[in-house]
């Protein structure tokens, strides 16, 4: 399954990065990830799942975004 992790950006502290571990490591019993999509983030929610996912040899692809592109966002 591919997943993609998004999530807030102004996130910290140890119980949050459990309730995070907790929820990807219960998916991923379930339903083997194959691959972890990602903004590319180094902070918050998406810092902690590309984290979870490098201790889990899963495989991450980032996707920054392009905020000048048609002068959206």
């Amino acid at each position: 399954m591919n997943v993609i992790a998004c999530g807030g950006r102004h996130v910290s502290g140890d119980d949050y990065r459990s309730k995070v571990i907790k929820a990807l490591s219960a998916s991923n019993a379930g339903t083997t990830f194959n691959i972890l999509i990602n903004p590319g983030d180094n902070y918050g929610a998406v810092y902690m799942a590309r984290e979870w996912a490098n201790i889990n040899n899963i495989p991450i692809k980032t996707f920054k975004a392009d905020f000048n592109r048609n002068h959206q966002c």
